[in-house]
């Protein structure tokens, strides 16, 4: 995938050490208690890549499937679990003992009132919960203040160029050139040729940036908004502005 080298660093940033011994590997993590992680990510970037790569970051070192609780909450089959208070409710029941769980949300703007959802869930005293999200809502800048303090954010940004050109199996001039042309959002190394990266990156500013401005602000002259953004995009890199 080609977000695995910043996935994996990623996973290294969450703090938690996992120490694997003879004993109990659920015994042995050191948490940071009441503490809310938030994982912000560039729309488009696949948070639930990041979110199967925590999972099996968790496997991995030895925390038993019966206390990791995940839930991909874009998925269709899924919806019932966008009910806040069913959602709790079935979070609650997995927790049966003692033990440390891990809650893993992945998209979780789709649950009504989730602010109120994921502050419930700090209450759970032997539980660390890590959400994404990728639209308007989630990604707005005072989102954090709902958790009062008891939240950290961790942004998921678009490939560098090391981590493009590892990937796009082109010589140095050709993959500079292409980066600095088309920049770098992992999708676009599964484009072929230019009119598809094209396509993508003219979709992805229509359907995801374009639409979460006009949802969060209510703007109804969308034209002018379109006019404004293409005299400030094209004005960037320029002599004079």
């Amino acid at each position: 995938r080609v977000l695995t080298t910043k996935i994996a660093y990623l996973v290294e940033r969450l703090n938690i050490n996992l120490n694997v011994s003879g004993q109990d590997s659920n015994d042995n993590i050191d948490y940071r208690k009441e503490l809310l992680e938030i994982y912000e990510e560039v729309t488009k970037l696949r948070t639930r890549s990041f979110a199967e790569e925590k999972y099996n970051y968790l496997l991995q070192n030895g925390v038993d499937k019966e206390h990791i609780i995940s839930l991909q909450l874009d998925d269709r089959m899924n919806i019932r679990y966008r009910d806040p208070d069913f959602l709790c409710e079935y979070v609650h029941s997995k927790i049966v003992d003692e033990k440390n769980y891990f809650i893993l949300l992945d998209e979780v703007q789709y649950v009504n009132e989730f602010e109120d959802v994921l502050i419930s869930f700090l209450h759970i005293k032997n539980a660390d919960v890590y959400v994404t999200g990728s639209n308007a809502k989630f990604l707005s800048s005072d989102i954090i203040t709902e958790f009062r303090g008891r939240g950290d954010q961790i942004y998921l940004s678009p490939l560098s160029f090391k981590e493009y050109f590892d990937y796009c199996k082109l010589d140095f001039e050709e993959a500079w050139n292409e980066y600095s042309m088309y920049g770098g959002m992992p999708f676009l190394l599964m484009c072929k040729t230019s009119e598809q990266k094209i396509k993508y990156l003219d979709n992805l500013f229509k359907e995801t940036y374009i639409k979460d401005i006009v949802n969060r602000n209510a703007i109804k002259n969308t034209e002018v908004l379109e006019d404004v953004l293409n005299i400030v995009s094209s004005s960037v890199g320029s002599l004079t502005n």
